[in-house]
């Protein structure tokens, strides 16, 4: 699943285990994924597997905020450990995407706006 819509990693699974007691046996229960490099975009094509897998329905916005949503919120992954909270998880990163789109369905173009709005401000008092 995750090469279709993440190609650009190499993705591996790692085990996780948990102690069976009984048996004393270690048996793998999840698994975490790890990739070798940071995601910094999305492709539209990434774009609309990830929302053919969210079920999205595009009547209220439109493919290229949905795509803009993946990269602006691939800053609560490995860009910054302190806030990774998605780890680049593709799903995850849709779903907040997504829960932007559906307050707001020009959510991204409006904060693209604001961060040149706030960065013309902000800059005078660096």
């Amino acid at each position: 699943m995750y090469q279709l819509i993440y190609p650009a990693c190499v993705v591996r699974l790692i085990p996780i285990y948990f102690y069976y007691v009984p048996d004393k046996m270690l048996i793998p229960y999840r698994f975490a994924i790890n990739s070798e490099i940071s995601k910094t975009t999305f492709t539209t094509e990434e774009a609309i597997e990830i929302a053919k897998q969210l079920n999205i329905d595009f009547s209220k916005f439109d493919i290229e905020q949905f795509r803009m949503g993946l990269d602006v919120e691939l800053e609560h992954g490995k860009k910054d450990a302190a806030t990774n909270v998605t780890n680049d998880d593709p799903i995850i990163t849709g779903k907040i995407a997504l829960a932007h789109l559906n307050e707001f369905p020009d959510y991204y173009t409006r904060l693209a706006k604001l961060e040149v709005e706030a960065e013309k401000y902000w800059s005078r008092y660096r």
